[in-house]
């Protein structure tokens, strides 16, 4: 068994946004919300109406160390985007095995996102699907978290998980191949990382609000996004007076989550420059019209960088309120 990749990241604002109405009992309509399908699970052994080309592997979550058995009431949610259609599924794995296995049309996929009761994180990984009559096992995912991290790695353990399917591939005529999901690449160049709240490494001082650079352009509260001046937005940021640093930034493409809360949540990188050294940067080209964004800062000192710039807000809703920190800046683009 050969690990992957693995991935640690902070629980933002969104996921505790999504615990707060779990807590007020609206997690029952998480089956019926957003503009997804929800597809459950597809037992192992059962045989489709008609040969299609699928996609199968499992996932394993931890909560503190201790492994979680997965049920009917402690299903796992895979949010699975086609990257032709950019339409999401919903793949719900009930399996106390934590097997999954997708009938899918030829193509690229990319798993969005997890939700596992008030838990909710972004995992982008993209796996291809290959022709119809195939099978491709993309690799045993494993999920552990905290109440404020969680950290995900891709493992293969086809000789272990062939047991789980060789059955029912064999029922469909399905000749099976290996191609694990691969990770999101970072952005940009580098050889450390560093928190942006190291005072003594970039000067800066973060509290709730923000952690990092404050953004200055597009202006407005960030719920809902600021509307920009044009679709191609100047961005500004408040400066670092510390020498020698300079910036990187990133812009990604907002999605609508399928889950509760705020449905929003980054997509795929559209954007992204480093070594600047002014405190903004000009988008180089249009961005689509009437569509939101999300975009950050980080410092970098030669091949240093920092973790990336965040902020935070205070939302009052009728049912309560929810306030939190760790989400990037976001924008909408105007109408035309």
């Amino acid at each position: 068994m050969s690990r992957i990749s693995v991935r640690r990241v902070v629980v933002g604002a969104r996921d505790l946004i999504a615990a707060s109405f779990a807590a007020w009992g609206l997690v029952i309509g998480l089956a019926s919300c957003g503009d997804v399908t929800v597809r459950p699970a597809e037992p192992t052994a059962s045989k489709p109406a008609a040969a299609s080309s699928r996609a199968f592997g499992r996932a394993r979550l931890y909560y503190k160390g201790e492994k979680i058995e997965l049920g009917f009431f402690s299903r796992l949610l895979l949010f699975v985007r086609s990257q032709r259609t950019g339409e999401i599924e919903k793949m719900d794995i009930t399996d106390e095995r934590g097997t999954f296995s997708w009938a899918l049309d030829p193509g690229e996929y990319v798993i969005v996102a997890y939700f596992h009761l008030n838990q909710y994180g972004r995992l982008w990984l993209t796996f291809t699907v290959p022709g119809r009559g195939e099978a491709v096992y993309i690799g045993d995912l494993h999920i552990a978290f905290t109440a404020a991290h969680y950290r995900w790695a891709v493992r293969n353990a086809y000789a272990e998980a062939e047991k789980d399917f060789k059955e029912a591939l064999r029922s469909e005529g399905l000749k099976p191949k290996v191609e694990l999901m691969k990770a999101e690449a970072s952005p940009g160049t580098f050889r450390h990382m560093k928190s942006i709240c190291a005072t003594d490494v970039w000067g800066l001082e973060c509290d709730h609000s923000n952690a990092g650079v404050k953004p200055l352009s597009p202006e407005g509260d960030p719920l809902p996004h600021p509307r920009a001046e044009s679709l191609a937005p100047r961005l500004a940021w408040s400066p670092v007076r510390r020498e020698g640093l300079t910036y990187d930034v990133a812009v990604y493409e907002s999605i609508s989550a399928p889950t509760v809360g705020l449905k929003r949540m980054r997509g795929a990188l559209v954007l992204y420059a480093e070594g600047l050294r002014e405190a903004s940067y000009q988008v180089p080209k249009p961005l689509e019209a009437n569509k939101q964004y999300e975009w950050s800062v980080r410092l970098r000192s030669g091949d240093t960088v920092s973790t990336w710039s965040t902020t935070g807000y205070f939302v009052f809703f009728v049912v309560g309120w929810a306030s939190g920190s760790g989400n990037w800046f976001g924008f909408t683009t105007p109408e035309r």
